[in-house]
């Protein structure tokens, strides 16, 4: 384990399960923890610790790095975790001395077991909950809450330290809800002479190209759906342009996806960085990539900026042997020179992507849609000088399927920053969109990684 964290997980004091727990039982509520775990503001441990150890069994749902950390944490202050669940059960076998067995494997009655929802892929993780309230546990505190309000050693007075946040591969930073409270709190002195009401994102990509070096058949950004002739880079200028003018327009931004398509195929994604490291209201960015593009040395200088941080996905059970050598060689080329960078865990599932074409929704329909969605606001993406809701917004209208205007805000022909707030402001709090008649709700998992083809502008068996 990574030893700035062992100092929190060692040094935390131990707790009798006892003490107290039924004065703090009284006043206790999930739904509080979880406000205060998103403040910019040191959270009291103590009351979720006790409410935790009033369960007869404690579950972790989740055993990669992020579940690893968080059951370290609790039997450091003297919690008992019954087991892990993870699908991964076979390979990994015993985390943190306890045994992993197979999700809603163990005989566990869901009326006195507490699980702690620890799969922190943004990707998978609404289907997963939905999974075990359909599966009756509705005894459970999402991970991500637990970690914000117990682990993260940051506020507005300490700031953020990107490292600890990226290179551990432990939380989430591009979707930290505290990370956006510490960040609107410490960024007030650059906001103080934009209109009000503010606008603190939690997330939004960059979208650099819409090409790749994969054939994946369930990516979510569509891309085997995009016509040759639209399988390109956007212009270096456009895409500068877009990040000046979007971050400009904003209070903040706490996490920022660049991406594709395979980010590191646009040949100026070094200029982009470097762009993107002249703004001062993000709180950290994200750069995603197969690994299997060669990186230039010279260009990764452009990422010296602490807040950037290269994100190698974890494909190689699918890349060629030429592939994999580039693969290693730019994991070791970005870690000799001291950048900051993560590789993901295999991953044995993802998401079905939601289908492309009309799905004859009624406004009320549409409008159920967003306000059902777990994306927006989280999810705005900024490709080609235009603002959409997310990636099927994205493709909707790159892949040429349809063309709404309502659907995006015209970044490129916004002359002026206070008029682009004003429209992202009505944007992002817009009833609908007509993306949303076209969104399934992304209803299944499917196999991570898979190589192929499926074609989501038309009806098939698969949905």
């Amino acid at each position: 384990m990574p030893g700035f964290w062992w100092k929190i997980f060692s040094g935390a004091p131990k707790r009798n399960r006892f003490i107290e727990q039924a004065a703090s039982m009284c006043s206790f509520t999930i739904e509080e923890f979880y406000s205060q775990a998103i403040s910019s503001s040191r959270v009291d441990p103590g009351p979720v610790l006790r409410y935790i150890m009033s369960f007869d069994k404690v579950v972790l749902w989740g055993a990669a790095n992020f579940g690893k950390a968080i059951g370290a944490f609790l039997l450091q202050n003297g919690v008992k975790i019954s087991a892990y669940w993870d699908l991964r059960a076979f390979e990994l076998k015993e985390v943190n001395g306890l045994r992993v067995i197979d999700p809603f494997t163990g005989g566990f009655d869901p009326n006195n077991t507490l699980v702690i929802f620890c799969i922190n892929n943004n990707v998978l993780k609404s289907k997963a909950w939905n999974r075990l309230r359909e599966m009756g546990y509705h005894n459970s505190i999402k991970g991500e809450y637990f970690f914000m309000g117990t682990m993260c050693p940051f506020t507005d007075e300490t700031g953020v330290k990107a490292s600890v946040c990226t290179d551990d591969l432990i939380c989430r930073f591009v979707c930290c809800e505290r990370l956006s409270s510490i960040l609107s709190k410490r960024c007030q002195h650059l906001n103080s002479s934009k209109p009000s009401p503010p606008i603190h994102l939690v997330y939004a990509c960059i979208i650099v190209n819409s090409t790749c070096t994969l054939n994946c058949k369930y990516c979510v950004q569509f891309i085997n759906n995009y016509p040759k002739t639209r399988r390109v880079n956007v212009p270096t200028d456009r895409v500068c342009h877009d990040i000046r003018s979007f971050l400009g327009a904003v209070d903040t931004i706490a996490g920022v996806s660049v991406m594709g398509g395979e980010t590191f195929l646009h040949p100026d994604i070094h200029l982009i960085a470097g762009a993107l490291s002249e703004q001062q209201n993000f709180g950290l960015a994200s750069f995603p990539t197969s690994g299997t593009v060669p990186m230039d040395p010279k260009k990764l200088e452009y990422f010296r900026d602490p807040r950037l941080s290269i994100n190698f996905g974890n494909y190689t059970g699918v890349l060629s042997p030429r592939r994999l050598d580039i693969y290693y060689r730019n994991v070791e080329r970005v870690k000799s020179m001291g950048l900051s960078y993560t590789i993901g865990n295999p991953m044995l599932e993802w998401i079905k992507p939601s289908t492309l074409y009309a799905l004859n929704k009624s406004v009320e329909e549409m409008i159920r849609s967003k306000r059902g969605c777990k994306m927006p606001p989280r999810n705005l993406q900024a490709r080609g000088g235009r603002l959409h809701p997310c990636d099927l917004g994205v493709a909707l209208h790159n892949i040429g399927i349809a063309d709404y205007p309502e659907d995006y805000v015209d970044i490129a022909g916004t002359p002026g920053l206070n008029e682009l707030r004003e429209k992202i402001r009505n944007f992002i709090d817009a009833p609908y969109y007509r993306s949303c008649g076209h969104c399934n709700g992304y209803p299944d998992t499917c196999e991570a990684m898979a190589q192929g083809y499926h074609d989501y502008t038309q009806p098939s068996n698969d949905y």
